[in-house]
């Protein structure tokens, strides 16, 4: 255990040990202490609370604050006391850590009689209101404190947070904490609301596809702040939560029935949302593409590209003008010049067969009964058509480049490939070899071509005894002790299909290209352009002017999304997009068990919950009203 550490103990020792004195090391300490005071704690600490001592042990910082307080307020009465007990009450609370350490302020409070005889107490303890709530533990900055930790994460993992940082909390201590933030907001939005206007209303699901766990949400339309969560989704609960927004005129909703026919009885001005216009706008948009765009658009770039007239289009589909084929010397010479393969040459020769009829109008299925082909297969040859047009001209351009360059010729030197080495104090000079007659032989067969094996049936003839490896070997010699006579040029031979390429044919043959473009990338674009073509506005949300010129015949957008709650939906043949139109109606249960410790008022959990009921009775209980 660290041995504690007093600031007092040690100030006035090295003071003493300076040559002050007693008086003197006193005054010093206090002026110390009240400089501290002020410079750490100012507008925390209360003037009439003055520091003592800081000490540290055990890993904590604790500071000793005793009160000098005359008189006091009583906090039941409001009446001021100034006459003291005589005892002190002591508190302990806890403060932001600092250097990876827990700091503590041990507070001795003064207690005072009340002089107000109508008053219910006799005595109190002075509050210290700028620090800490009544009996709390924490000071009120360390308590926001911990509440932002766990906003910005979770409760869990800010309890490692400042623990880490040398803090004192417990998850379920941070968990409370959050509870109690939350209860002050929503009764702070409930009780002061009259700048409320723009009432929005939308459901939602605590759990992802069950439509049991619906809530509903309010939020301020102009601001978009979150006023409450209430649980359920019927026309009971949002009437609740709205008839508390008395300023609120505008209703802004979804399609739900439920929440049209409580606009409807509080005499909202019902609108449409945001977000449903946007969606039922990109929802119209999408099906007029549908409508009239394929799924890919092909886009035909180059000569080679040839338009013929059509005589319209089958199945219904509005008539097309022209249909875009290849010639069929083209597409042979593009075979040919690629040396593609018959299978290959098949799915080329599909391809531009399923491109033409596309461009017809005609569908998958159509197009797989004209070219004799499954519907599997014409859709592949569709995925794949602009790389397999892109391949074939690559694959041109690539044998051109070939041809038309001039391979430089090889230049040779024996025993590139050689395994074994001529070097060596035990190696004999090529001049010793057995082979030595032959030389110019050797060295001429060599340079037109020949190896070891083909030099050695003609020295054969030549009267030569020894064996090709001899020859092998007095060749690698050769090549380290004269290496200029041992270098041949050897011709790059053509490719095999340089014969038949013509590349007077292949520069010559038209261009080919094709794009393709899906239908999501065309709706992309037009919301980018959308985007880029929207009026600006400032930060108060008003037209810059140059927008506000360009966009003056536009007319009141905003009136026409206003609508009465008969025709923006009137209940009934309309979808309704709450759960309460899946959900059967069930009696009420009970208030969930986290309800009894919640720091919400009780009017705030009924309108959240509804009227609390027992379990055997169908009757709100009353007793704790």
């Amino acid at each position: 255990m660290e041995e504690p550490l007093s600031w007092r103990t040690l100030f006035r020792t090295s003071l003493s040990e300076a040559g002050y004195s007693t008086e003197d090391t006193h005054c010093i300490f206090r002026i110390e202490m009240e400089a501290r005071r002020f410079f750490e704690f100012s507008g925390i600490m209360p003037e009439w609370l003055m520091l003592q001592d800081i000490v540290r042990k055990d890993g904590e910082i604790h500071y000793y604050w005793v009160s000098r307080s005359t008189s006091a307020t009583c906090p039941h009465c409001h009446q001021e006391s100034t006459e003291k007990k005589g005892d002190h009450d002591n508190k302990t609370v806890q403060d932001i850590p600092r250097d990876n350490m827990a700091v503590y302020h041990h507070i001795k409070a003064n207690r005072f009689y009340c002089g107000n005889a109508d008053c219910g107490i006799a005595m109190f303890a002075e509050r210290i209101l700028s620090l800490m709530d009544e009996n709390a533990r924490k000071t009120r900055r360390f308590v926001n404190y911990c509440v932002e930790r766990a906003v910005g994460s979770t409760c869990q993992y800010a309890e490692g947070e400042i623990r880490r940082e040398g803090g004192v909390i417990s998850n379920d201590t941070l968990g409370r904490y959050l509870k109690s933030e939350g209860a002050k907001l929503a009764e702070a939005n409930l009780t002061d609301n009259a700048s409320v206007e723009v009432l929005s209303v939308d459901d939602f699901n605590l759990r992802k596809g069950d439509s049991s766990s619906g809530c509903t949400v309010f939020v301020n339309g102009e601001t978009g702040k979150v006023l409450l969560l209430v649980s359920g989704t019927t026309k009971g609960a949002a009437e609740a939560v709205s008839r508390r927004f008395k300023s609120a005129k505008i209703l802004s909703r979804d399609r739900a029935t439920a929440y049209a026919s409580a606009g409807k009885e509080l005499g909202f001005e019902q609108v449409a949302d945001g977000f449903h216009l946007v969606d039922n706008a990109q929802k119209a948009v999408e099906d007029a593409l549908a409508a009239t765009i394929p799924v890919k658009v092909y886009i035909r770039k180059g000569d080679g590209w040839i338009s013929a007239d059509n005589d319209g289009a089958s199945n219904g589909m509005a008539p097309c003008p022209t249909r875009v084929r290849v010639s069929e010397d083209v597409i042979a010479d593009k075979v040919k010049c690629a040396g593609l393969t018959p299978a290959k040459e098949k799915k080329y020769r599909g391809t531009m067969q399923v491109l033409e009829l596309d461009s017809a109008g005609m569908r998958t299925a159509e197009i797989a009964k004209t070219i004799g082909v499954s519907v599997p297969e014409v859709r592949a040859l569709r995925r794949s058509a602009a790389i397999t047009l892109r391949e074939v001209d690559e694959r041109i351009a690539e044998r051109s480049a070939l041809i038309a360059a001039a391979p430089a010729p090889k230049t040779e030197v024996p025993g590139e490939r050689a395994t074994k080495t001529v070097g060596g104090e035990r190696v004999k000079p090529a001049t010793e070899s057995i082979v030595e007659p032959y030389r110019q032989t050797v060295i001429d067969m060599w340079k037109e071509g020949g190896n070891h094996r083909t030099i050695h049936p003609v020295l054969a003839e030549m009267g030569y005894t020894g064996s090709a490896n001899a020859i092998y070997q007095y060749i690698l010699k050769l090549k380290k002790e004269s290496p200029d006579c041992m270098v041949r040029i050897k011709q790059t031979e053509p490719p095999k299909w340089a014969e038949e390429f013509d590349i007077a044919t292949a520069e010559a043959l038209p261009e080919l290209t094709l794009d393709v473009l899906d239908r999501k990338d065309i709706y992309n674009e037009i919301l980018r352009q959308a985007r880029e073509t929207r009026p600006k506005s400032d930060d108060n949300g008003q037209l810059l002017k140059s927008e506000s010129d360009t966009n003056a015949n536009a007319g009141d957008g905003a009136s026409a999304e206003r609508v009465e709650a008969t025709s923006v939906n009137d209940g009934e043949g309309m979808p309704n997009d709450s759960a309460e139109a899946n959900v059967p109606k069930k009696k009420k249960s009970k208030w969930p068990a986290s309800a009894k410790t919640s720091p919400l008022p009780r009017y705030i959990l009924e309108l959240m919950y509804g009227p609390e009921i027992d379990e055997d009775s169908s009757e709100p209980d009353n007793k704790k009203n």
